[in-house]
């Protein structure tokens, strides 16, 4: 009798440990899309948090491509976000392409933080680790 409850019970047990479990969702950039200001850098070496009056301005499209002519080596180019939220910047400017990673720490209809510079080696971003903090500009 014990193996016939056992039988059933196991078989359950197998089919809610499926594959489909571990399938990643894909993010939707359709909150983080729009205008974004520079407002603060959260600094760990030397600790922040410090205030940016007047910050550079990016825009995310809904195409992927972003603008941002405020900043030297990230004018414009594109952008995109993987299921675990990191958002890669890949811009060229000249002969040289740039990227930059970040993970998205949080979001809501007016604020962003990027979090934890991902960027490769040799690339712009923040060696000693840091946080940008962007305010939705409209």
């Amino acid at each position: 009798m014990k193996k016939i409850i056992f039988i059933p019970i196991l078989t359950l047990f197998l089919l809610n440990c499926s594959d489909n479990n571990n399938q990643l969702t894909s993010f939707d950039i359709t909150p983080i899309l729009g205008k974004w200001e520079y407002v603060e850098y959260l600094g760990y070496d030397p600790p922040g948090p410090y205030l940016i009056d007047n910050g550079p301005i990016i825009e995310l499209k809904a195409d992927g491509t972003f603008v941002s002519p405020e900043v030297p080596n990230y004018p414009n180019g594109t952008f995109s976000v993987s299921s675990d939220s990191i958002i890669t910047f890949t811009s060229r400017l000249n002969a040289t392409t740039y990227s930059k990673k970040q993970i998205i720490n949080f979001y809501s209809e007016t604020e962003m933080i990027l979090d934890i510079d991902l960027s490769p080696p040799g690339q712009i971003g923040c060696i000693e680790g840091c946080a940008e903090r962007y305010a939705k500009v409209d």
